[in-house]
């Protein structure tokens, strides 16, 4: 698992995987795909479910976090916000003691996310795998001196096969999944 150059923050998916495997309770919000994160975790060697339960919520520099989503004083997953902005996020991040932060980077909700403002750049390239087109998308950010530029790459694949193999391999919630994460394709 040790890979050099690449680091990792622990997302929901990844907390609700390892709760199933560990029989611990269901994070909040996963009550209804308890049955798919079991039958990932059954699939899988003790040696990753370790690995993702040790990986950290955050990464953080001075300047800069990485993490799946925002987080509250808990350090639990905020909601989704539908309607996000820069000036929402200025204002979220300016209440944290802890927050200079000019980068922030995060996932979670699979929409592309590429607010700047005075203040920070927050950063969100949308989802690598789950899409409504067979497109992967991934971004990288180019620090130049001072600048902070983002960068959104889509890489388009065939992903048929993938996603027949939902149903093939009988995914518990697998309509739920492909309607949701995969726009019905």
């Amino acid at each position: 698992m040790d890979q050099e150059n690449i680091s990792f923050v622990k997302g929901n998916h990844d907390n609700a995987v390892v709760a199933a495997f560990y029989d611990r309770p269901t994070p909040v919000g996963h009550e209804h795909v308890r049955k798919h994160h079991k039958w990932i975790a059954e699939r899988m060697e003790e040696e990753f479910i370790r690995f993702l339960d040790s990986l950290p919520i955050t990464i953080k520099t001075e300047e800069h976090l990485f993490t799946h989503y925002h987080l509250d004083e808990m350090d639990n997953f905020i909601p989704i916000d539908q309607d996000p902005s820069g000036e929402k996020l200025d204002q979220f991040y300016k209440k944290k003691s802890d927050s200079n932060y000019r980068l922030v980077c995060f996932g979670h909700h699979h929409a592309v996310h590429n607010f700047i403002t005075p203040k920070a750049v927050y950063f969100n390239p949308g989802a690598l795998g789950c899409y409504h087109k067979p497109i992967a998308r991934y971004g990288i950010i180019k620090l130049d001196n001072h600048l902070i530029i983002p960068q959104i790459v889509e890489v388009t694949y065939e992903n048929l096969a993938f996603l027949r193999s939902y149903r093939e391999l009988g995914v518990p919630e697998s309509d739920f999944i492909l309607k949701v994460f995969h726009g019905g394709q």
